[in-house]
């Protein structure tokens, strides 16, 4: 990289410069604890390659594009600003490479990127003055030095946090220290391989261990509907007896790569010195012959490669789009679940409303421009803003795009899985957006006196009452409780499920059918629970259970649960298609009054009754297979803390229970601890449940947050601390930080509901894989794949893994 500087004509007349300088000579020399915010604007999406470049305030360190410059500089006095102008240089190389091109390579290219830095006194931006000790004095232009010599804040960012990101799926690259080859006096043929294992037999799924060169077959493994892989994992148990946790997967060595796997990273890696690795054991890389699958081509299958062509749309010609709303997402490293759910919101009003047309009373309402760095509210308005601006949507631009690296790191800080960049579950992060957006949702702040007006909660529009009907078979006597929700969760009855016709629109043969309707009818049928016992009769006749819809929202997000659990206990992808109509009525699904002669089944509320204590270990177990916190916890006290197998097997045979990812009600505070729960929003707390919670090592005041962030309920605020403690504010800060939340509404209307967007999956997992999103606008379909916005020609409406209904 190279820099170099502004000459003097293009700078302006620097004796005018200097003349300015006298009365503007507040600055400050960056240090190592300082963060100098020198990639991007605070408030927008503007770097140093924007065509004004990024203007670095030498007082606070934070940067700014020549737009939002401005307010920043009238609020807060500040004058003195170095210029970060960026450009890049590429140039091919001119030699054609001596490896043969292969699919998925990359053609090299020699990149430089040229700096160029100059000093400006606002609001004189275009006179620009050329950096130099002579012009600027020697402390003046060592404040400039040590901004540009300072590790920006965006790097510090990702060394603190240990997560690195990669644009799109990669291998981790196997070090040279992870290897150590013992000598083998033993011949490898290059095909014929069987498994070495006495007694096994196996000629398939064979894998080459790197330290000894001992041959053994691989575990089983899932490539479709009735179809696995042959093998007896012998290779796995192998290395548990020696420690050698390196492969490579026979019959996949082809072009100088192949299905390598570490079960030290429990993932495929790349071996850069395959070839020597190979060679240590008399073997030639180039003599070997692909004829098996590796890992990932096996995933990818007939039915997912059909799934990815049909939800990219592939095959014809896609016309690109620009303008307002239609900014794309850039894929900063498995972050396409991020991009889609984000273009899926912005189709409603209360979201753009809040993060978009509030942005600047959002970024406004901080003393200083770097608290927004760290803020959700401002990095959530950060992208909103920048996705209606158009700015980064525009025909033959190189700008096109964002990358909300901030807001992913902002969102997911804390999180076991989103503070990380792996892919992860779209209908999980929507169930996790909702709720940071609950506990810092704000409507305008006026900065001086801190008090908030107008406060706008977009998940109102979302949110929904859920009634439970319970009837006790015996005396008939009913329960009625009520729930709010954000997200409709649908489980697939796949018993109802029709062979889908063998043409293009449904796909291969094997896959099968069902209408949404019919997932619908499911989810809300009568649910008989046989071995309920009447506490008015003594009698175990069983109880029915109804749920019904007790509001509906003004939009609906519906999600199929096309992920299931194996026979291996894999997580394993449904091929099937569901019809969904453009507009559907669900005003059948409405809960109906409590009748006037209907008797209640007695209250329990008065008497207190301990949380059972559930085994943690399981439940971990469990959430790491896919399965909700709920339902995890459910299945755990069902099979009376066994264990994990038989957890999951109890979870297997009740997939689809419509509450199988609701609280059990024998897991929630009851009685005195309900009662107590009830008064949490006002300053009484139970001080019992603060004492459970200091147990686990958390303080008076994390434990109080917490409870008031659950709204009572021990588990919940138990859960949230764990893994939300470091965003606890100081207990000085507490009340100023919690008094200005939007409220939680539900709201209600008719049931008559049409189609507006739909976000797509492709792959086996919810874990992997790729989403992309299709929205409507103005009677359109438009496909969001990442940055790649075109208008849509065969919208795979029957593919939709979360769909978006707006209430007419």
């Amino acid at each position: 990289m190279t820099a170099t500087l502004s000459s003097s004509s293009e700078s302006g007349d620097p004796k005018e410069i200097l003349r300015l300088l006298n009365g503007a000579v507040d600055y400050t020399v960056a240090e190592l604890n300082h963060k100098v915010f020198k990639d991007e604007c605070m408030y927008c999406f503007h770097t140093p390659y924007s065509s004004s470049g990024l203007f670095v305030c030498l007082r606070t360190f934070v940067g700014f594009c020549n737009r939002h410059i401005h307010s920043y500089a009238r609020s807060t006095g500040a004058k003195v600003f170095l210029v970060i102008k960026k450009r890049k240089i590429v140039a091919p190389e001119s030699e054609e490479p001596k490896d043969k091109m292969q699919k998925l390579c990359i053609r090299a290219e020699k990149e430089e990127n040229i700096e160029e830095f100059s000093l400006v006194v606002y609001p004189h931006l275009d006179n620009r003055l050329e950096l130099s000790a002579e012009i600027l004095g020697e402390n003046l232009y060592g404040a400039c030095r040590s901004v540009i010599d300072h590790t920006s804040a965006s790097m510090q960012d990702r060394l603190e946090s240990g997560v690195s990101e990669w644009d799109g799926e990669a291998r981790q690259t196997l070090k040279p220290e992870e290897l150590v080859q013992l000598t083998c006096d033993k011949q490898i043929p290059y095909s014929g391989w069987v498994c070495e294992e006495p007694d096994c037999g196996l000629t398939e799924n064979l894998w080459l261990n790197l330290t000894d060169g001992t041959i053994m077959c691989g575990r089983t493994q899932y490539i479709r509907e009735g179809v696995m892989s042959k093998g007896n994992g012998h290779a796995k148990l192998h290395y548990e007896k020696t420690g050698y946790p390196l492969l490579v997967k026979l019959g996949t060595i082809s072009n100088g790569d192949a299905d390598v796997y570490s079960y030290v990273a429990n993932d495929s890696v790349y071996d850069p010195e395959l070839a020597n690795h190979l060679a240590h054991f008399g073997l030639d890389i180039n003599k070997f012959e692909k004829t098996e699958k590796s890992t990932l081509e096996l995933e990818l299958d007939l039915n997912q490669q059909w799934e990815w062509t049909r939800c990219q749309e592939a095959g014809v010609t896609l016309e690109n789009v620009y303008g307002p709303g239609f900014t794309g997402l850039i894929n900063i490293g498995s972050s396409c679940y991020i991009n889609s759910v984000l273009q899926i919101l912005m189709l409603t009003p209360d979201f753009v409303n809040a993060y978009g047309k509030r942005a600047e009373e959002i970024f406004s309402s901080f003393v200083s421009a770097a608290q927004t760095h760290d803020d959700f509210n401002s990095q959530l308005a950060k992208v909103v803003n920048c996705l209606l601006s158009g700015d980064y949507a525009q025909a033959d631009s190189e700008a096109n795009g964002i990358k909300p690296t901030q807001f992913r790191r902002v969102t997911g800080k804390g999180h076991v899985e989103f503070s990380t960049s792996k892919q992860q579950d779209a209908e999980e992060y929507i169930r996790h957006l909702f709720e940071k957006i609950d506990n810092s949702a704000t409507g305008a702040i006026n900065p001086i006196d801190n008090s908030a007006t107008g406060a706008i909660n977009p998940v109102n529009a979302f949110r929904y009452k859920v009634v439970t009907r319970f009837e006790d078979t015996d005396s008939n006597r009913v329960r009625y409780t009520t729930r709010e929700d954000s997200l409709l969760s649908l489980n697939v009855p796949l018993e109802k499920a029709l062979p889908a016709r063998e043409d293009a629109e449904n796909g291969p043969k094997d896959r099968k059918i069902v209408s949404l309707t019919t997932c619908l009818e499911h989810a809300f049928a009568d649910e008989i629970i046989d071995d309920f016992t009447s506490p008015i009769t003594g009698n175990k006749r069983g109880a029915t259970q109804r749920i019904r819809m007790g509001s509906f929202p003004d939009f609906l997000l519906v999600q199929i649960r096309r992920f299931a659990i194996a026979e291996d206990w894999t997580i394993k992808k449904l091929d099937l298609d569901v019809l969904v109509d453009e507009e559907v009525d669900l005003s059948g699904f409405r809960a109906a009054d409590p009748s006037p002669d209907e008797q209640l089944l007695p209250d329990d509320a008065g008497v207190a009754q301990p949380t059972p204590n559930l085994d943690q270990e399981t439940i971990n177990g469990l959430t790491a297979m896919g399965f909700s916190l709920n339902a995890a916890r459910r299945a755990t006290y069902e099979t009376k803390n066994s264990g994990l197998e038989a957890a999951a097997e109890w979870l297997m045979q009740h997939l689809d229970d419509p509450n199988i990812n609701e609280e059990h009600p024998d897991l929630k505070p009851r009685g005195a601890t309900a009662a107590a729960a009830s008064t949490t929003s006002n300053s009484a707390i139970d001080p019992e449940l603060v004492a459970n919670l200091t147990a686990f090592g958390f303080t008076e005041h994390q434990a109080k947050y917490g409870l008031k962030m659950a709204r009572g309920d021990l588990n919940a605020a138990a859960d949230w601390l764990f893994n939300n403690v470091d965003q606890v504010p100081p207990e000085e800060m507490e009340t100023t930080s919690t008094q200005n939340l939007a409220s939680k509404e539900t709201r209600d209307g008719n049931g008559r509901y049409v189609l507006r967007g739909f976000i797509s999956h492709m792959g086996r997992s919810p874990h992997s894989g790729h989403y992309v999103a299709h929205v409507k606008k103005d009677g359109k379909w438009y496909l969001f794949n990442d940055e790649k916005v075109a208008i849509s020609q065969n919208p795979p409406i029957s593919l939709g893994y979360i769909y978006l209904f707006q209430r007419v």
